[in-house]
């Protein structure tokens, strides 16, 4: 490039340059803008620093780039300094404090940056500092407070614990983002000096303890985000807040539990902030085990939002009745207009001793509520809600009939013979015309009255079956209007529909077009008739059936099925010759029924199968020849664990229309399709994408996966997921020293854990899902003294928790035991866990029976726990949960995923 006499050449813009390249720009004398997306060099040549010329440098996405030289003070024109995305660079030179007329300096993404000069406090015109997303950074020098006329500082997603105490003398600071700075655990006290700060954001702060005193004083305010309340005269007192007239349209307040005085609320003024339209009000960080329920109470009172509030989010709560302003005064006459007219979304969630949720106000635009892990409540009414789009229920065991009208008046039930006692107090959930999707998660007492909403065109339910089984919802097609528009039915662990646990109701859900039944009780040995009424429907999905032997030959009827999955049918032997009629059929997934020796040779009859995905079927040993006529509908086709598939059909070579082949952990298929050199190659070298997985790692046993992580000391979450060949985990797991949260997901061959996890003195979070045969935990756990949540999930080999456990009695404050049906009872040393704040478990029919709420055999072990949910009386078969993801590492990381790797 012959540049050096390019006189009047200004600007310079380059997609890649290696030293070379940057070595010929520099001969530009007069050069005033260079911009360079990926320099491919480890350090900034010394040449570029004699462009004195130049004013604005920006080297971004530069992986290579490790180093800036000391030369760089020689560009006395620079204004602008951009090296965002340059992962290898640690620091900026001392002499950077030299170019003194930079105004800009971004090192966003510059994930490996440890630290900023002292001189950078030279820089008198800097306005613009952007350290976002600079993963390693601690902490800023103090003379970050010399620097007078910086209006703009990004210290999001960075490891800043505190801010030095000078920079409450940036008194020209307009915006300090500090969002995600997940270790940040105070602010410098005297901020509220910064009177032209306009925008704190401090959203997902999690570990900042509190806002300091004078905070109140920022009145150009217009973006807070979070406001937490400290424990202690240190911090500052909500009533802070009242001062602040404008801090943005969202705003959430953690640790309300703090609060001692109940006029600091209301001091607050939270009905005066015009402008907030998103409100998020927290209690309980640390699950208090006393709560005083009429403070709790006169609190919530006090924090009424403004009238304009569009979202309303109130989590923790522990006072015996509800707000208020969001409750209809009883006698109150005539009344007035919707308190509320603009929220459209409110939701409830951990309010454990709230026992009535009754005479809710009009909320004319409220399109979402979501009512969640309320173990006391016991009624709710309420309304009109006449825009209302969606209703989640989840965890209200004690929750019994729900009156769930569209009329604003008690409607006639007395219908079809039959006549329900009614009181005449009994309130109403009048939510209007709209509502089209129900969710109802684990309320085994719901009753819904007089019947579903006409409405409904979603119904989701999980272990709520008496939703379907009363009597307005039984008692044939003219009453059960509630079917006529839906459009989706979802049921995780329901064993029946209709009245005697039948499956009635199917027959009248006309409009149905999909069907998801999943984790079902395993007393069904056969499929329902009514099932085969479904001509309308779509998309079919059968999962976790585990006594259905074979399904029936009705199943040619659905002919508008586009969509059919059957998985987790453990027990099925053989699929119906009528599937052939499935004219309409697109996707066909098949996986994980160990019984099925074959897949129907009418297979070939699909004239619409775009993609076909067989997985986990041990006892199949070839493909159907009849696949091979679907030569211009087959799109992809995926085959998964396989083994016993040895060979592909000779007329797969017929499949023109074929775009994807993925084949994976079929070793004998593997080799045979090997690109090039394979014995079946020949058949599949049409196809565009072919994907073959050469399962290696079961010959070199797991000597790979130690040096794999081993050597990766900054880890801090690993997930170890889908691995079916994996037998045992390396005692080099115990190397990870940083490791602070470890799953371990669908492993079904794991049979123990390593005792080297004992090292793992950082770790806080241990999750162990799906490893069907771990029969016990090792007792090295006991010594994971810095341990706060342990999650274990479908071990179906666990017997017993591991003694060691007991050593946690100050640390573990969370447990988890779901689908582990082997666990009967609790040890009595689960007594002495005093710090456990949240016990939950679910689907351990035999352990749920025990710890019954006030009578079972193992209540008073737990009773002492602020927050116990589950033991809902639920039978569970198998877990429909199969996730198929693959993540890469990188050198750089503190988060692997190993996925279906062994």
């Amino acid at each position: 490039m012959a540049l050096k006499h390019a006189k009047l050449l200004r600007s310079v813009m380059v997609g890649y340059l290696n030293a070379e390249g940057a070595n010929t720009i520099s001969q530009v004398k007069y050069l005033k803008y260079l911009a360079v997306s990926k320099l491919d060099c480890e350090k900034l040549p010394e040449t570029m620093s004699d462009v004195w010329s130049l004013q604005a440098l920006h080297v971004t996405r530069s992986s290579s780039l490790a180093e800036i030289p000391k030369s760089i003070c020689k560009m006395k024109m620079l204004r602008t300094l951009n090296l965002s995305g340059c992962i290898k660079l640690k620091s900026l030179p001392d002499s950077i404090g030299d170019c003194h007329m930079i105004s800009s300096i971004d090192l966003c993404s510059c994930s490996k940056l440890t630290v900023l000069p002292d001189s950078i406090g030279k820089l008198q015109k800097l306005r613009t500092l952007n350290l976002s997303c600079c993963r390693e950074l601690k902490c800023l020098p103090d003379s970050i407070g010399r620097n007078k006329m910086l209006r703009l500082l990004r210290l999001s997603y960075s490891k800043v614990e505190r801010l030095p105490s000078s920079m409450t003398k940036l008194e020209n600071l307009e915006c300090l983002d500090l969002q995600g700075c997940r270790e940040l655990v105070e602010l410098p006290e005297g901020i509220g000096n910064l009177d032209k700060l306009q925008v704190l954001n401090l959203n997902y702060c999690t570990k900042l303890g509190g806002m300091p005193v004078g905070i109140g004083q920022l009145s150009q305010l217009q973006k807070l985000g979070l406001f937490p309340i400290g424990k202690g005269e240190k911090f500052a007192r909500m009533s802070e807040l009242a001062n602040v007239s404008r801090f943005g349209e969202e705003l959430t307040i953690i640790g309300i539990q703090h609060v001692m005085d109940t006029n600091d609320a209301h001091e607050a003024c939270l009905k005066q902030k015009a402008n907030l339209q998103r409100l998020r009000l927290e209690w309980m960080a640390d699950y208090p085990k006393e709560v005083n329920t009429e403070l709790e109470q006169a609190v919530l009172d006090g924090l009424e939002p403004p009238p304009g509030i569009k979202m309303l989010d109130i989590h923790g709560y522990s006072g015996r009745q509800f707000a208020g302003w969001m409750q209809s005064q009883v006698g109150g006459g005539v009344q007035g207009p919707a308190p509320f007219p603009f929220l459209r979304e409110m939701r409830l969630c951990y309010l454990p001793n709230l026992k009535h949720l009754d005479g809710l106000v009009e909320l004319p635009c409220l399109e979402e509520l979501c009512l969640l892990r309320m173990p006391s409540l016991e009624s709710i009414s309420g309304g009109p809600f006449p825009s209302l789009v969606k209703l989640k229920m989840d965890y209200l065991p004690c929750l019994g009939v729900v009156w769930m009208v569209p009329e604003t008046t008690m409607p006639d039930v007395e219908d079809g013979g039959g006549c329900y006692n009614l009181t005449p107090h009994l309130g109403l959930v009048r939510v209007g015309s709209c509502l089209s999707e129900l969710v109802i998660n684990r309320c085994p007492k719901l009753e819904v009255m007089p019947h579903l909403p006409p409405s409904l065109q979603r119904l989701s339910l999980h272990g709520s079956e008496l939703v379907l089984q009363s009597p307005g919802q039984c008692q044939g097609s003219s009453s059960s209007p509630s079917f006529n528009k839906l459009k989706k039915l979802q049921l995780w662990n329901v064993t029946g529909l209709g009245s005697g646990h039948g499956w009635e109701l199917l027959q009248h859900m006309t409009a149905l077009e999909s069907l998801e039944i999943r984790c079902f009780s395993g007393v069904q040995t056969e499929v329902p008739e009514s099932l085969w009424s479904l001509t309308s429907i779509r998309s079919l999905k059968v999962d976790g059936w585990p006594n259905i032997r074979m399904l029936p030959e009705s199943l040619g009827k659905l002919r508008s099925l586009q969509k059919l999955s059957i998985v987790i049918c453990r027990s099925l032997i053989s699929l119906p010759q009528s599937m052939g009629k499935l004219t309409s059929l697109q996707l066909l997934k098949i996986g994980w029924c160990q019984a099925l020796h074959q897949l129907p040779d009418c297979l070939g009859e699909l004239c619409s199968l775009r993609k076909l995905e067989i997985t986990d079927l041990p006892e199949r040993t070839c493909l159907p020849q009849s696949i091979c006529r679907l030569t211009t509908s087959l799109h992809e086709l995926t085959i998964l664990h396989c083994p016993g598939i040895k060979s592909l059909p000779e007329g797969i070579k017929d499949l023109t229309a074929l775009k994807q082949l993925m084949i994976c952990f079929c070793p004998d298929l593997e080799r045979r399709c090997k690109r090039g050199t394979g014995e079946d190659w020949h058949l599949i070298s049409h196809i565009p994408d072919v994907y073959i997985h050469v399962n290696m790692m079961g010959q070199i046993c797991h000597l790979s996966f130690v040096k794999l992580i081993t050597h990766l000391t900054s880890l801090k979450e690993l997930s170890i997921e889908n691995c079916h060949a994996l037998v045992q985990l390396p005692q080099g797991l115990g190397e990870l020293c940083s490791l602070s949260k470890l799953d371990i997901w669908l492993v079904p061959g794991l049979t123990c854990l390593p005792q080297s996890l004992r090292r793992l003195m950082s770790l806080q979070e241990l999750e162990i899902r799906g490893c069907i045969e771990l029969g016990e935990l090792p007792e090295c756990l006991g010594e994971l003294h810095g341990l706060r949540t342990l999650t274990v999930w479908r071990l179906d080999s666990m017997t017993c928790l591991p003694q060691s456990l007991c050593r946690l009695a100050t640390s573990l404050k969370e447990l988890q035991i779901l689908a582990c049906p082997g666990l009967t009872s609790l040890p009595g040393w689960i007594k002495g866990l005093t710090a456990l704040r949240l016990l939950d478990i679910e689907w351990c029919p035999d352990l749920e029976r025990r710890c019954e709420r006030g009578k079972g055999e193992d209540w008073h072990l737990i009773s002492h726990i602020p927050l116990i949910y589950g033991l809902v009386p639920v039978q569970f078969a198998s877990l429909g949960v199969y996730e198929d993801r693959i993540t890469y590492g990188y050198p750089n990381i503190n988060r692997i995923d190993l996925q279906r790797q062994f």
